[in-house]
C-alpha cells in the first residue's frame, strides 16, 4: 500500500510538474511573441500619438525593437518636426534601454544600460526673446498638472532606483540666430555616466560622468564624479573648453553693445567640488584655469580700444560659500589699451559698460538697499588671496582731445609682478607681499596729436556716442561715511623705468627726460598706526642730472624722514614754457639740492616738519635773443643751511652766496631801463643789450608804458592792511655774500652815451631777520670806474616795519666820463674833476632821514654845449660859488620823508634839492654864502650913515663874512657898487659940514686959551652946542648982507626979551631953529654926492684888502649912482636911509 501510494504520489507530482512546465513554456512563448511582435508596435504608435498630442508637433519613430528576454528596448529613427511640419526639429538615430533583472530583488528599477546614438536638435531665435520652441513651451504650460510624487519613505529620502552605463554618442545641436544672422553648432557630443543609483548598497559609490563636444569647432570636455544619493552628497565636475569663439555669443547680451568684439577665444579648465553633509553648511570648491586669448575690442567706428593676446587666471582652492577666494595667479601678456577722451569729455571706455538702468521708485530702492544688508549679515566674511599677478609687455595709451589742452600719454613695455596678495573686505584691508617691475616706458605729450605716439597707439578722434547719463548715487552723510580701505605692501622694487615728458603746444618743444628710474620700498602701509616703511628713489634727469630720494615713510598718520639729493639738474627743459614771455635766452642753468624732508601729520590734521638742506643754482647764463650778447650770468648762487618749518611757517637760511656774477644794464634813448624789457610786452621782441635806439614802433610802446609806471606810486600803500591781516613769516638769513661781481652800465638817454663799470663787487650782509628787534650788518665794497665803492651799516628789510641805518660812499671817481651828462643837463662838458659821494640813510617807523654828501674835486667845465635840456642858469658862477679855495665843492643834501607818502622818492628828492641849491646859488649867491659862512642874505650890501663914508659896525661884520666867503671861493670876483640917496645923503653932508664948523669954533676957543686941539678930534658937548650955534649964526649974519633965516623959526614968546628972542631986533632964534637955518644955508652939489659914494666904495675895498685880505685883483669898483641913476628898486631900498654899498659876484 505504501508502494501504491508512493506511486500515485509520484504520478501526480509528475503531472503537476509537466503542467507547470507547459504553462511556463506557454507564458514564455506568449511573452516572447508579445515582446517581439506586439509590444514594439504599441510603443511606437502610442509614443507618436502621445508626443504629437502633448507638443502639437509631428513626431515619428522609424521602428521600435523589443528584446523581451534581454529586457532591452531599442527605438530607431525618432524624429520631431518643426511647427511647419517640414524641417526636423529634433531626432536621434537609436535609443537603447536595458533593464536589469536585479530590479526584482532590489524591489526598485535598475537600468543596466542607456545608450543614445546621434541625437540632434535644431533651435532657432526668430526675434528678440522669441524662439522656435515657443509653441512647445506654451503647450507644456497649458497641459494639466500630473500626479504628485509619493511622499518619501523617510525625511530627506528619495525614490530608489539605479541606472547604469548611460551613454550619448554623436550628438549635435544647432542654434540658428536669425536676427543676428549667425549659426552655432555643438557637434560630436558624447556623454558617459557609469551609473546613477540611490540604492543603499551603491549610494556611496562615486558616479564618474564625462561629457565631450565640439562647440563651433572648439572642443569641450566635462568630467566628474558624484555621490548624488548618499546621505552626504558630494560631486566633482571637471569642465574643459578650448578655443570658444566668444564674439559668437555677443548677441545674447541683455543689452545692445556699443562696441565691436572682433575676436576672442576662451579656454576653460575648471574643477568644481560640491559637498552637502547631513549637518552643517554646504561646501563648494572651485579650482582650475581660465584663459582668454586674442581679445580685440574696437569702437563702432573701428577704432581699436583693447587688444589682449593672453589673459590666464588660475584658481587655487576657492570656496565661494565659505567666503574664501584663492587666485593662484593672473597673467596678462601684451595688453594694449587705448583710452580716448573726446572734445566733450566723454571716455571711449564708457561704451564698454551697459546702459544705466532706469531709476527705480523710492520704495524699491529702499528695499533693494535693505536686501544687501540682510544678505551681508547672513553671508560669511569674504577673504581673497592672490598668489601672483603678472603683466608682461603692457601698453596703455591715453588721448585727450580737448581743443584747449590736448594731451597724449602712454606707458609701454610695462612689466609688473605682484605676489602674495590678501584681501579682507570685512576689515577693508589689502596686504601685498611683493611688487616688482623691471621695465616701463612713460611718455607724456602735451599739445600733440595721436600720430605722435608709437605704432599701435592710434587713438580715435571721431566723436563717440554719448553714454546715457547715470543716475547720480546718493551721497552719504559724514556720519555714514564708510571706513577707508587700507593697503600694505611688504616690498616694492621698480627698476629700469624711463619717462619722457614733451610739450608741443609751445613755440618750441619742451622735453624732460627721466632715465634709469629705480624705486625700492619696504613695509609701506596706509593702515592707521601701520609700521614705518622705507623708500629709495633714484633717477637721471635730463643731461647729466641725478635725483635721489630716500628714507623712512609712514602713510597713516603721515610721517616722512626723507633725504633729497638733486644733483646738476639741467633746467633748460623748462625754458619753452616762458621763452615767449621774455626777451632773453637762458643758455645754461643747473640746480643742485641736498637736504632732508621731515613731515608729520598730527591728530588735528596739521602737517608739521619742514626741510633742511642746501640749494645751488649755477652756472647760469643768459643772452640777448636779438644779438646774442651776454645779459646776466653767474657762476654759482648757493643757499646753505636752508631750514623751512611748517606750522608755524618759518624760513631760515644760513648763507646766500653769489659768486662771479655779471649784469648788463642799459638805459635806452627813451629813458627806459633794459631790466624793464626782460618780460616781453605787446608781443614785440626787444633787445635787452643793444646800445642802438629801438625801432620807431617800439619807442611809442615804451613811452606808453612809462605813464603806468609813473602812476604806479600813486597807489595807496597797503602795508598796514597786509600787516594787520596776517603776521609776517619769520625769516632769518645768516649771511648774504657777494663775490667778484661785475655790472656794466650804459646810458643811451644822454648824448653822447655814457658807460660805467662796476667791478669787484664783494662783501656780506649778515644777520638778516624779520624780527623787529634785529638788524643786519652790511659790508659791501667794489669799484665804480676805478673808484672805490663802500656800503656799510645796519638794516632790517624783512621786518613788517623795515628799518635801516646805512652809509655808502664812492670816492675819487673820475668826472670826465660823465661829460655826456653835464653836456646834456648843464650845457658844458667836463674837462676834469673827481667825484666823491657819501650817503647816510636812516629809516625808523617808515620815516626816512638821509644825509647826502657830494664832493666834487677840481670840477672844471670846458666847452659850452647847445642842449635843449640844459638848465638856463650861469652854471660856472654856481660852481665858483660852491667851490672852496682848494677847488672842492662839498655839499650836504639832507632829505627826509615818509615811505607811506606815494609822492616821496629818494632819488627825486635828492635831484630836487640839488637843483634848488644850484638855482639858489645863481639867483641868491649871497644867501648861499651867508648860509655857508655866516651873515645871511645881508652879505649882498652894507648901509652907510647919511653923508658918511665910514663903515658902520654892522657893515664891518658883514664884510668879515664876505671876506671869508671870498677867501674860501677864490674863483669869485666881487663888484662894489655904491648907491647915494640925494635926500638923506645931502642932508647928511650938510649936517657934517655944520658940525665941522661948530668944532672949528671950539678949536679956536681952545687955542686961544693955549690948549692944543684939532678939528677931527675935538667934540662939542650938548650944553656947548646952543652957544656955538649962536656965534656961528652971528658970524654968518655979520659977514652977509642978508644972513640966513632960520627955517620955519617959531615966533618968540611975548615975555622973551633976550637978545635971541626975536630976529627982528638982531637976537638969534632958539638953537633948533638956528641949526635948521644954518643947515639950509649949506649947499651940497651932486659932485659931492658922487664923491661920497666913491669914498664909500673905496672904504669897502680898502677894508676887504687890508682887513679881509682879499686880493685887489678880485675887487672891482662900479661908478657911483645918485638919485635917478639908481633903479626904482634901489631907490626904494635907500630912500630916507642914507647910502648903500651893494655887491655882486662874477
Amino acid at each position: 500500500m505504501n508502494a501504491a501510494v508512493e506511486k500515485l504520489l509520484r504520478s501526480v507530482q509528475h503531472r503537476w510538474v509537466r503542467r507547470t512546465a507547459l504553462t511556463v513554456l506557454a507564458l514564455v512563448v506568449l511573452y516572447g511573441l508579445f515582446g517581439y511582435l506586439v509590444l514594439p508596435g504599441i510603443i511606437q504608435s502610442q509614443a507618436q500619438k502621445a508626443v504629437t498630442k502633448a507638443l502639437h508637433r509631428n513626431f515619428t519613430i522609424e521602428r521600435v525593437q523589443v528584446r523581451p528576454f534581454a529586457l532591452a528596448l531599442s527605438i530607431h529613427g525618432a524624429k520631431m518636426y518643426e511647427a511647419d511640419g517640414k524641417a526636423i526639429f529634433a531626432s536621434f538615430g537609436e535609443l537603447q534601454l536595458r533593464v536589469s533583472a536585479s530590479s526584482l530583488w532590489h524591489l526598485a528599477p535598475v537600468v543596466s544600460e542607456v545608450h543614445l546614438v546621434d541625437p540632434f536638435m535644431h533651435l532657432a531665435r526668430t526675434g528678440p526673446n522669441r524662439y522656435s520652441t515657443d509653441d512647445i513651451v506654451a503647450a507644456l504650460q497649458a497641459a494639466p498638472p500630473g500626479p504628485k510624487p509619493p511622499p518619501a519613505a523617510k525625511p530627506g529620502g528619495g525614490p530608489r532606483f539605479a541606472v547604469f552605463n548611460i551613454q550619448v554618442d554623436g550628438g549635435r545641436l544647432e542654434f540658428d540666430d536669425q536676427p543676428a544672422q549667425s549659426r552655432d553648432v555643438v557637434s560630436d557630443l558624447a556623454l558617459g555616466i557609469p551609473f546613477v543609483s540611490s540604492l543603499p548598497s551603491q549610494e556611496k559609490v562615486f558616479v564618474e560622468p564625462h561629457l565631450s563636444a565640439t562647440i563651433d569647432g572648439a572642443p569641450i570636455a566635462i568630467q566628474g564624479k558624484a555621490l548624488p544619493f548618499a546621505s552626504t552628497r558630494e560631486a566633482v565636475v571637471e569642465l574643459a573648453l578650448q578655443g570658444v569663439n566668444v564674439p559668437r555669443y555677443l548677441a545674447y547680451l541683455p543689452f545692445e553693445p556699443r562696441f565691436r568684439l572682433s575676436d576672442a577665444k576662451l579656454d576653460l579648465n575648471l574643477q568644481a567640488t560640491f559637498r552637502q553633509p547631513e549637518k552643517g553648511p554646504a561646501a563648494v570648491i572651485l579650482s582650475g584655469k581660465v584663459a582668454l586669448k586674442s581679445l580685440r575690442i574696437a569702437s563702432l567706428e573701428g577704432e581699436p580700444i583693447l587688444s589682449l593676446p593672453q589673459l590666464v587666471i588660475e584658481l587655487g582652492k576657492t570656496e565661494p560659500l565659505a567666503g574664501r577666494v584663492d587666485v593662484a595667479s593672473i597673467l596678462i601678456t601684451g595688453l594694449e589699451l587705448n583710452v580716448v577722451k573726446d572734445a566733450r569729455g566723454a571716455l571711449n571706455l564708457e561704451m564698454l559698460a551697459p546702459p544705466a538702468p532706469v531709476p527705480v521708485a523710492a520704495a524699491q530702492e529702499a528695499a533693494s538697499a535693505a536686501a544687501p544688508k540682510d544678505a551681508a549679515a547672513a553671508s560669511p566674511a569674504m577673504h581673497v588671496t592672490l598668489g601672483k599677478f603678472e603683466l608682461e609687455n603692457v601698453a596703455v595709451r591715453f588721448s585727450d582731445h580737448n581743443p584747449a589742452k590736448p594731451l597724449e600719454a602712454a606707458i609701454e613695455q610695462f612689466g609688473l609682478r605682484v605676489s602674495d596678495v590678501a584681501l579682507d573686505p570685512q576689515s577693508k584691508r589689502v596686504q601685498i607681499g611683493q611688487i616688482e617691475s623691471d621695465s616701463a616706458q612713460l611718455r607724456v605729450l602735451q599739445g600733440g596729436t595721436a600720430k605722435a605716439l608709437p605704432a599701435g597707439g592710434a587713438t580715435s578722434t571721431a566723436p563717440q556716442k554719448a553714454a546715457e547719463a547715470p543716475v547720480p548715487a546718493k551721497t552719504k552723510s559724514p556720519e555714514q561715511a564708510p571706513a577707508p580701505w587700507s593697503v600694505s605692501a611688504g616690498t616694492i622694487a621698480v627698476h629700469n623705468w624711463q619717462a619722457r615728458i614733451e610739450s608741443r603746444g609751445l613755440p618750441q618743444p619742451a622735453i624732460t627726460n627721466v632715465t634709469a628710474i629705480t624705486f625700492d620700498a619696504e613695509n609701506l602701509s596706509s593702515a592707521s598706526g601701520g609700521p614705518l616703511g622705507s623708500i629709495k628713489l633714484k633717477a637721471g634727469v635730463n643731461r647729466g642730472g641725478a635725483l635721489s630720494v630716500g628714507g623712512a615713510l609712514g602713510l597713516e598718520p603721515l610721517h616722512a624722514d626723507l633725504a633729497l639729493d638733486l644733483n646738476s639738474v639741467d633746467l633748460l627743459a623748462l625754458q619753452p614754457y616762458f621763452t615767449e614771455a621774455v626777451n632773453v635766452l637762458v643758455t645754461r642753468a643747473e640746480l643742485t639740492t641736498r637736504g632732508k624732508f621731515l613731515l608729520d601729520r598730527s591728530s588735528d590734521g596739521a602737517v608739521r616738519g619742514g626741510f633742511r638742506g642746501d640749494f645751488a643754482l649755477g652756472p647760469v647764463a643768459t643772452i640777448d635773443k636779438v644779438n646774442g650778447n651776454d645779459f646776466v650770468n653767474w657762476k654759482l648762487l648757493s643757499l646753505r643751511g636752508v631750514s623751512v618749518q611748517l606750522a608755524p611757517l618759518s624760513v631760515e637760511v644760513g648763507q646766500i652766496a653769489l659768486n662771479d656774477f655779471y649784469a648788463r644794464v642799459i638805459v635806452d634813448p627813451t629813458g627806459r631801463i633794459n631790466l624793464q624789457d626782460i618780460a616781453r610786452s605787446g608781443g614785440e621782441q626787444r633787445s635787452v643789450t643793444s646800445e642802438q635806439p629801438q625801432t620807431a614802433a617800439e619807442q611809442p610802446q615804451a613811452a606808453a608804458e612809462e605813464p603806468q609806471s609813473a602812476a604806479a606810486p600813486a597807489a595807496k600803500p597797503q602795508h598796514a592792511t597786509a600787516a594787520a591781516a596776517s603776521a609776517p613769516v619769520p625769516i632769518k638769513i645768516g649771511e648774504v655774500a657777494l663775490q667778484a661781481g661785475r655790472v656794466r652800465f650804459t646810458d643811451n638817454f644822454i648824448k653822447p652815451n655814457y658807460t660805467a663799470n662796476l667791478v669787484d663787487l664783494s662783501g656780506t650782509v649778515t644777520g638778516l631777520s624779520s624780527s623787529a628787534d634785529s638788524s643786519a650788518t652790511v659790508d659791501l665794497h667794489g669799484e665804480v670806474n676805478d673808484a672805490p665803492l663802500t656800503i656799510g651799516g645796519q638794516l632790517n628789510p624783512l621786518a613788517a616795519d623795515p628799518s635801516l641805518d646805512v652809509k655808502a660812499g664812492v670816492h675819487g671817481m673820475e668826472l670826465a666820463p660823465l661829460s655826456p651828462y653835464s653836456g646834456k643837463y648843464v650845457g658844458y662838458v667836463i674837462e676834469r674833476g673827481k667825484l666823491s659821494f657819501d650817503v647816510a640813510y636812516k629809516l625808523e617807523h617808515r620815516q626816512l632821514n638821509a644825509q647826502n654828501r657830494l664832493v666834487l674835486d677840481q670840477l672844471t667845465f670846458g666847452e659850452k654845449v647847445d642842449s635843449p635840456s640844459a638848465i638856463s642858469l650861469p652854471v660856472r658862477l654856481a660852481v665858483s660859488l660852491l667851490k672852496d679855495r682848494n677847488g672842492v665843492i662839498d655839499l650836504d643834501l639832507p632829505i627826509g620823508g615818509s615811505l607811506d607818502d606815494p609822492k616821496f622818492s629818494v632819488g627825486a628828492v635828492i635831484v630836487k634839492v640839488l637843483v634848488n641849491l644850484v638855482t639858489k646859488a645863481v639867483t641868491a649867491p649871497f644867501a648861499l654864502l651867508g648860509s655857508l659862512f655866516g651873515g645871511g642874505e645881508e652879505l649882498s650890501f652894507i648901509d652907510c650913515d647919511p653923508g658918511s663914508a665910514e663903515i658902520p659896525a654892522v657893515g664891518q661884520t658883514r664884510l668879515k663874512g664876505l671876506a671869508k666867503a671870498l677867501t674860501e671861493r677864490p674863483g669869485l670876483t666881487l663888484q662894489i657898487d655904491s648907491h647915494v640917496d640925494p635926500q638923506s645923503d645931502r642932508e647928511g653932508l650938510q649936517q657934517r659940514d655944520l658940525d665941522r664948523q661948530l668944532r672949528t669954533l671950539k678949536v679956536k676957543d681952545l687955542v686961544a686959551k693955549g690948549e692944543a686941539a684939532t678939528v677931527d678930534t675935538v667934540t662939542v658937548a650938548p650944553e656947548e652946542r646952543p652957544a656955538l650955534l649962536a656965534r656961528l649964526y652971528q658970524q654968518q649974519l655979520a659977514g652977509q648982507e642978508k644972513p640966513p633965516q632960520p627955517a620955519q623959526a617959531p615966533k618968540a614968546p611975548p615975555q622973551d626979551k633976550t637978545a635971541g628972542g626975536a630976529a627982528g631986533n638982531g637976537q638969534p632964534p632958539d638953537p633948533a631953529a638956528v641949526e635948521k637955518g644954518l643947515l639950509a644955508g649949506i649947499a651940497v652939489p651932486d659932485d659931492e654926492l658922487v664923491a661920497l659914494g666913491d669914498r664909500r666904495s673905496q672904504a669897502v675895498k680898502r677894508w676887504l684888502q687890508t682887513t679881509g685880505q682879499v686880493p685887489e685883483q678880485r675887487l672891482f669898483l662900479v661908478a657911483t649912482k645918485v638919485g635917478n641913476d639908481a633903479g626904482a628898486a634901489d631907490q626904494s631900498k635907500t630912500a630916507g636911509k642914507g647910502g648903500r654899498v651893494e655887491f655882486s659876484l662874477k
